[in-house]
């Protein structure tokens, strides 16, 4: 009787175990994927708030319209992650773009950090050059 009895704690007690581990792993992963999403709603916006101001204060000199007209078309043609390297694509979700990003940090056992993702960001969301 003993016996089952330590047998049947020590069951309850790897299950309570697993359960914690496994809930700690889904905590993990909602705070990866809010971090990521944070990353990347945060370089849009500074991103979208640099290109609006460098075009208030550029000046319109002839060199500058002919670097637009011969390199970019037009001002607006790129998106505003342009010159950060990486161009998130308009055909599919945030979703998308955050599980990308999460996959290559876990394909390189990678940390979640700023650089890494960004990094990981680059890699996966190249921007053609133009």
């Amino acid at each position: 009787m003993r016996f089952l009895q330590v047998t049947f704690t020590v069951t309850l007690l790897s299950f309570s175990l697993a359960s914690q581990a496994q809930q700690s792993t889904v905590a993990q992963s909602v705070s990866v994927k809010n971090f990521v999403y944070g990353f990347i709603e945060g370089a849009l916006l500074t991103d979208e708030a640099i290109m609006k101001a460098s075009e208030k204060t550029q000046p319109n000199s002839k060199f500058m319209q002919r670097v637009y007209d011969t390199r970019l078309s037009t001002k607006t043609d790129v998106p505003y992650t342009y010159y950060a390297d990486f161009c998130l694509p308009s055909t599919q979700s945030k979703e998308f773009v955050i599980q990308s990003v999460i996959e290559a940090l876990d394909a390189q056992s990678l940390e979640p950090n700023g650089l890494n993702v960004y990094n990981a960001l680059k890699h996966r969301f190249p921007c053609l050059k133009r």
